[in-house]
């Protein structure tokens, strides 16, 4: 790793851990873990041993440090068997996993709602990753049908953020 926090040289700096999650998101590794200087960074696609996007994703306070030993991950729980039907369309899903907000701070108003157009260059959110706020493009045409994920809500990466009409 390159670049060094306030602290020590050669400990990794948060564009370090960040640079890391990247290659880990454009590549097909499932999980990678990095010791540098006496601190560890293990970053995973996968909850508890469940992978991303069948794992449930939990509002919660700030995040806290993982254990050091692995919990046993018991059987995904079966779904429920009057599930509503997934409204066809297109889809804009999460890019990275964080915090997502709807809107640009607490006292403005949401990017987008339900019938919103957007074009590929519309921000939708932001998710906060370590205190930086990263913009979420539509990337699509289309008109917003549903939004898909509270605000200040934990996402991951492929999350469905909103549906877009079909």
């Amino acid at each position: 790793m390159t670049g060094a926090a306030p602290g020590g040289a050669g400990t990794p700096s948060w564009s370090d851990v960040l640079a890391l999650v990247a290659q880990l998101d454009a590549s097909g590794i499932a999980d990678a873990e990095v010791v540098s200087a006496g601190v560890s960074v293990r970053v995973s696609r996968t909850v508890l041993g469940i992978p991303a996007g069948q794992a449930p994703v939990a509002a919660t306070g700030p995040a806290s440090a993982p254990a050091t030993g692995s919990a046993p991950a018991g059987p995904p729980a079966a779904a429920p068997a009057s599930a509503p039907p997934v409204p066809a369309g297109p889809v804009i899903t999460a890019p990275m996993l964080g915090v997502l907000y709807h809107r640009p701070g607490p006292d403005q108003p949401p990017f987008v709602a339900v019938g919103d157009t957007v074009t590929p260059d519309t921000t939708v959110a932001i998710i906060e990753v370590m205190k930086l706020m990263n913009p979420v493009s539509a990337d699509v045409h289309g008109v917003i049908a549903e939004v898909c994920v509270p605000d200040a809500t934990a996402v991951e990466h492929g999350d469905v953020l909103f549906r877009l009409q079909g």
